[in-house]
């Protein structure tokens, strides 16, 4: 391992008498990153260590005022006809894996542990601008889940074979608990009509071959199904 002291620029180059230094320990890597990094595609921080870590942060706040965050990167794109991307987490296997997960966000709540106002898992967001004169052309979407398949036809993977589907909702844990959770979605304050552009389910871009009527409070609602 190698160390790195960093120090006030106001101090000049003078670092080892600098007694506001602080120590970070890097592996002795090569990368890509612009401040911090380690390792490359091809050269990667190695370990074979079963369920080992390869960061590890541990944070606590106790302040009973305000919301403390135990980690903020803010990306700006300041470019004209710029893209950015804040945050790329990448998961990659080539071998017969058992599992692979791109990320994993948690919320828990302990045995004394309770929240009063929002608890949830992952929150998607997007904040617009107080300017009524932008008007953005492009889709927007609070999330989005996607399957993408590389290759081209018979190169391409098949998924026939396995349980799949574009989102997955599951209730899991104590099955006395698991029963009392009775809504798969809640919608709050969105405001629907008729035409493609207020409708709480765009059918524009879906191809159904059959439909499954439903009778909700006297009311007859429509389901799209396709026979495959």
């Amino acid at each position: 391992m190698s160390n790195l002291l960093g120090w006030p620029s106001w101090r000049g180059k003078t670092i080892e008498s600098a007694p506001q230094a602080y120590m970070l320990s890097l592996g002795l890597k090569s990368h890509a990153g612009n401040i911090l990094g380690g390792g490359i595609s091809g050269d990667e921080v190695l370990s074979s260590t079963a369920s080992e870590k390869m960061m590890s942060f541990y944070t606590k706040n106790s302040a009973v005022s305000g919301t403390s965050v135990g980690y903020y990167h803010k990306h700006e794109v300041s470019g004209i006809a710029g893209s950015g991307v804040v945050g790329r987490i990448y998961g990659y296997t080539n071998v017969a894996a058992a599992l692979l997960v791109g990320a994993q966000i948690t919320a828990e709540t302990g045995a004394a542990g309770k929240v009063s106002a929002l608890l949830v898992g992952c929150r998607s967001q997007i904040i617009l601008a107080d300017d009524a004169t932008v008007a953005p052309t492009g889709t927007i979407s609070g999330g989005q889940s996607e399957i993408y398949f590389n290759g081209d036809n018979s190169s391409t993977t098949d998924v026939a074979g396995s349980t799949h589907s574009i989102h997955r909702f599951i209730v899991d844990g104590d099955t006395t608990a698991r029963a009392k959770v009775q809504n798969l979605f809640d919608i709050v304050n969105v405001s629907t009509g008729t035409s493609d552009a207020t409708k709480m389910l765009n059918t524009a871009n879906i191809t159904a071959s059959h439909g499954l009527n439903v009778l909700v409070n006297g009311e007859l609602y429509s389901l799209l199904l396709d026979k495959h």
